[in-house]
């Protein structure tokens, strides 16, 4: 959603609070998923996940601005961060539809 305000913002002051509040949850963000490799892949398999998920983050930090800097010149500025709001939001919903609580699945296994 601060993705989304950012497109949205009407002054370099609220764009910069956006940024800011972007850069704490992808903050937390990141942690979240290394708890999610830890649950979901197998102990034998989770160095090459933790390797491919740091490789790809840090493709990320350099391909990021240069694809960003390609949309802003050929669209627009804010539509880099309508794009970006739209990956996290497909992502969000992926996760929320293929990933189960861990407690819940030692609940069925139980049951």
């Amino acid at each position: 959603m601060s993705f989304a305000g950012q497109a949205l913002a009407g002054s370099v002051l609220t764009l910069g609070v956006l940024r800011g509040v972007s850069g704490l949850f992808i903050g937390a963000m990141l942690p979240s998923v290394n708890a999610l490799i830890s649950l979901l892949i197998p102990s034998a398999k989770r160095g090459v996940a933790f390797g491919v998920t740091t490789a790809a983050s840090q493709m990320g930090n350099v391909l990021g601005p240069v694809i960003g800097g390609a949309i802003a010149l050929s669209l627009s500025i804010p539509a880099v961060f309508w794009l970006t709001a739209s990956l996290f939001a497909i992502v969000a919903v992926w996760v929320a539809w293929r990933v189960r609580d861990p407690r819940l699945q030692e609940c069925e296994n139980l049951n």
